[in-house]
């Protein structure tokens, strides 16, 4: 009480935000907090700034201004102005070094408290399986989804699973497919070989398709398929199948000038033949070794293993083939211009897809589920590589096949005893190569199918308490190889990736827990492990950026750069749809704050983490690898391009409903705050489009060549010329409404604005490089 007698009142602080406090509501103190997600008024959701409590939001913008004026002038120099359309209300990289800062610090937070967001104590559970149907009807037969494969991940997402049904009721699957590509002149022969793939995706009775890239042969699958009825020979079949081998053979110069390339260049990351005993094979069924321009003379087939040695040959020659190919156009046509070299004669000797649908024939032939031998898993380990790797397949990609192969190769790695160590057992001592092969190959199906578990949410095949292999070693008298520092190259690569892949087993195992689900907690724990894994070891473009661009014939170093490069991609891949999981939780339970943390995290990692790697792998270090890269790279875009679209279609949701008021026009008038957000929301969904359709162009420079890129350009090209009309947003389902999605705060909207202005300008600079 004061002197004159009058009572002072006390300068209480309050805890809610203004727009609670006005209309006398609970508020939760989260930004924006969920009275206000409610009533979609998240861009307004403020607190009187005397005596707010001081977020780690607001404690990163503040060390964020203060490292910016001192530290990041040359940076910002840089960036070019912005597209006079887009205007981010602050410069992009200034919202990107921001935005970096700020996730920084929550994580760090995180870390120091032991909790996940929210702070929940650990309450807080993710289930993978909850909420949408993970099977598909396809025909008369219904296959099921692992809860990371993109089918799985539309259905999960409501607003992509609302786009996809919304697009093929209007337009129907075969229209997008058949829907031609204006911005490529490709070959009808490519556009026709992929378009019937597409449509008989699915189909156990689609027919071997034999287009040939080149235009060269034309083989009837029809004719072929008689192989497999009969092989001893009483009608003939066999003789069939041998001519047919026979006539895809190409001259002696090419057949073992492209396997002898094979050892030099790719054997370091597909070790799983013994060079002496392979030529030795070979030579006994085709004729010696000699590299004169003749044809083979004739082929001697006399057992099924004979035929799993012929199905190799046609493998490897084919990727050796295609390993020839620079992502630098101007690389492969400065060869083809210059005088006579080795590569000139290759590229001109091209081994066709015909080749291919022959060694499969022998595959089929051998019947891999009834012949159990070494050599048979040789040649199914080398059908997988190639369906992981060739342009016209991209299983890795898609995962379901593959998973089909894995199972059958585990089946024969238990049956030959790979899965135990050799050295423990007497009578498994005497062949030391034979041996090393078998670690190598069963360390490779291990690590694959734990990466392919991951890609698409299944459980794995090999599970580690079923074996004791030891990992490879070298010793005087196992390498497979004349050249022992490759052979050490391809040990070391082994024993680098085991620790930093294994993590991924540890997520796998919480995740998908069917009926328990997965502690937030614990998963954002081990997330970041494989984060601070990532940074610390496998992040070769920062730790060792002072390499150009990787030869051909590369150094072991040099060798080992790209088995870490390949391994961060696909580890960042993995969390890229954690993030986007953990996304649709958050959206789910209306706590946008967390949400807002997914979706910058989302960008974040695009930004930093895989743009870099995307240019270098079109442009830069690792063009000349693109056989080994190509395939993960467009996992990555194909992951991005999704997040695009989905968080695209809440935005333009959010947008269209403004436009759609009575009262729109007048409120930009009169209300500022309504006119502040409604800008916002505009760029942010101009920005987001653009890119996406930097990402869909750089998808088609793909396409012409890769089946994977065209199938996600015809879809996305659909997709995000959909999200420019008014259709799927004019009436939203009720539980679409329910979602209130995006509510973010301005200063969020801003940040996200500014790194998607800069992601944008990123992939237009490797789209016009």
């Amino acid at each position: 009480m004061d002197v004159g007698g009058s009572v002072k009142k006390r300068n209480k602080p309050t805890f809610v935000c203004t727009n609670c406090k006005k209309r006398k509501t609970k508020c939760d103190r989260k930004s924006p907090c969920y009275s206000c997600v409610k009533t979609n008024s998240g861009f307004s959701c403020t607190y009187e700034s005397n005596w707010r409590p001081v977020s780690f939001l607001e404690i990163e913008r503040r060390v964020a201004s203060d490292t910016l004026k001192h530290h990041a002038y040359d940076e910002v120099e840089s960036v070019p102005e912005p597209a006079p359309s887009v205007p981010p209300t602050h410069h992009p990289l200034d919202e990107v070094l921001m935005l970096r800062k700020r996730l920084k610090e929550l994580e760090d937070t995180l870390k120091d408290t032991g909790l996940s967001p929210p702070a929940d104590s650990g309450t807080d559970v993710l289930n993978l399986y909850d909420g949408f149907s993970p099977t598909r009807l396809l025909d008369d037969t219904c296959e099921n989804y692992g809860p990371f494969s993109n089918v799985s991940i539309v259905k999960r997402d409501p607003w992509l699973c609302a786009l996809w049904e919304t697009l093929v009721e209007k337009v129907g699957t075969f229209k997008i497919y058949a829907t031609p590509d204006l911005h490529h002149v490709g070959s009808d022969n490519v556009e026709k070989y992929f378009h019937s793939k597409a449509m008989a995706k699915g189909d156990p009775m689609d027919p071997i398709l034999s287009f040939d890239l080149n235009g060269i042969h034309h083989l009837k699958a029809s004719n072929i398929r008689l192989a497999r009825t009969l092989f001893d020979g009483r009608f003939g079949a066999d003789v069939q199948l041998v001519e047919r081998i026979h006539k895809v053979l190409p001259t002696r110069k090419v057949l073992w000038t492209l396997i002898d390339k094979f050892f030099r260049i790719l054997y370091p990351f597909f070790p799983f033949l013994d060079e002496i005993k392979f030529k030795e094979d070979l030579s006994r069924i085709v004729g010696p070794i000699d590299y004169l321009e003749t044809y083979v003379q004739s082929v001697r087939v006399e057992t099924k293993l004979d035929l799993a040695t012929v199905a190799i040959c046609l493998f490897i020659t084919r990727l050796s083939y295609v390993s020839l190919f620079s992502n630098r156009i101007q690389v492969t046509d400065a060869i083809l211009k210059a005088s006579d070299s080795e590569e000139k004669y290759l590229l001109n000797s091209p081994i066709n897809l015909v080749a291919i649908e022959v060694a499969r024939i022998c595959l089929e032939f051998i019947d891999p589920h009834k012949t159990v031998h070494f050599t048979v898993l040789q040649a199914l380990v080398y059908h997988l590589v190639y369906a992981i790797h060739a342009p016209e397949e991209g299983e890795l990609a898609d995962g379901s096949e593959s998973q089909d192969r894995l199972g059958t190769m585990a089946n024969q790695v238990y049956a030959l005893g790979l899965h135990r160590e050799p050295d423990k057992f007497e009578d498994c001592r005497n062949d030391e190569k034979i041996n090393h092969l078998g670690r190598k190959i069963f360390t490779y199906l291990m690590r694959l199918d734990l990466i392919q578990s991951f890609a698409v949410g299944s459980l794995p095949s090999i599970d580690y308490v079923h074996y004791d292999t030891k990992m490879p070693f070298l010793t005087a008298k196992n390498s497979n190889i004349a050249d022992l520092k490759i052979e050490q190259f391809v040990v070391d690569a082994y024993q680098f990736a085991k620790p930093r892949v294994n993590p991924l087993r540890s997520i796998l195992a919480l995740v998908l827990d069917i009926n328990n689900g997965c502690p937030v907690s614990r998963l954002v724990q081990r997330m970041n492990e494989l984060e601070e894994t990532c940074a610390t070891s496998l992040d070769i473009l920062k730790l060792s950026p002072e390499r150009l661009i990787i030869p051909l014939e590369a150094s072991t170093d040099e060798l080992l750069d790209i088995i870490k490069a390949r391994t961060f991609i696909l580890t960042k891949t993995s969390l890229l749809t954690l993030y986007f999981h953990l996304f649709l939780h958050y959206e789910k339970k209306s706590n946008f704050e967390n949400c807002y943390l997914y979706v910058a995290k989302t960008y974040r990692t695009i930004h930093d983490d895989f743009l870099p790697y995307i240019f270098e792998i079109f442009h830069g270090r690792f063009s000349n690898h693109s056989l080994v890269l190509n395939t993960i790279v467009q996992i990555v875009m194909h992951k991005s391009n999704q997040s695009c679209l989905s968080h695209l279609t809440r935005v333009n949701s959010i947008r269209f409903s403004m436009q759609a008021k009575l009262d729109h026009q007048s409120r930009l008038a009169s209300d500022p705050r309504y006119h502040d957000y409604y800008r916002r929301i505009v760029h942010l969904s101009q920005n987001i489009e653009r890119t996406g359709s930097m990402l869909t162009t750089l998808f088609q420079r793909y396409s012409t060549t890769y089946y994977y890129s065209w199938k996600i350009t015809k879809t996305h090209m659909a997709a995000y010329d959909f999200l420019k009309e008014e259709t799927l947003f004019k009436s939203p389902s009720s539980s679409l409404k329910k979602l209130h999605s995006f509510q973010f705060t301005a200063s969020q909207l801003d940040e996200l604005n500014g790194i998607m202005y800069s992601l944008g300008k990123g992939f237009k600079t490797v789209v016009s490089y």
